[in-house]
């Protein structure tokens, strides 16, 4: 399975935890979804995918394989904007919030975006919020991300045969080849 293929968790999580072990956060203390690490203290970092919006219709491409006549696979491509929650928890949140988003500009970054068909898009102002966890209070960095996510469904058709017809249509026009083809 190619990256491009991987489910939209998995690939923000590859995407996402690439620039949380830049600034030290350990892959333990990384969590997709608050179910996980809402509870949690100590230092670690929480995402959620907070929205997904449909911003245009799917695209079909046909690719035609080897030899026309028998092959095409049908490339289905979605095109999506995420908005993802991420919450920074521990010690200097404010600083590891804007280390975090500093880095979604680097080489680095930017290729494995491309790789898993990912483009950043924006984020937004980082705001902190107080908690009460275990009987003591926290502050936490909250900051969205906002993506484009883009998804390619494979449909490969074989062809069973051709058909010619001959003969002419009522307006005196030639009919064409038409070919058959199985899903």
């Amino acid at each position: 399975m190619t990256d491009q293929h991987l489910p939209l968790e998995e690939k923000l999580y590859k995407y996402l935890s690439l620039a949380l072990l830049n600034i030290g956060y350990l892959p333990d203390n990384i969590y997709f979804g608050y179910q996980d690490g809402a509870a949690l203290t100590g230092n670690h970092v929480i995402m959620n995918i907070a929205e997904i919006s449909e911003d245009l219709p799917p695209e079909i491409r046909d690719i035609y394989l080897h030899n026309p006549a028998q092959q095409i696979e049908e490339n289905i491509i979605y095109r999506n904007k995420v908005t993802i929650s991420v919450d920074v928890r521990g010690d200097n949140i404010l600083q590891n919030a804007q280390r975090l988003k500093a880095l979604f500009f680097s080489t680095e970054m930017k290729e494995l975006a491309q790789k898993l068909t990912i483009g950043f898009v924006r984020y937004t102002p980082t705001r902190t919020i107080p908690i009460v966890l275990k009987n003591r209070h926290q502050m936490r960095a909250v900051f969205d991300l906002e993506i484009y996510h883009t998804e390619i469904e494979t449909i490969a058709i074989s062809t069973i045969g051709s058909v010619r017809i001959i003969g002419h249509d009522q307006l005196n026009r030639e009919l064409m080849d038409k070919t058959i083809t199985e899903p």
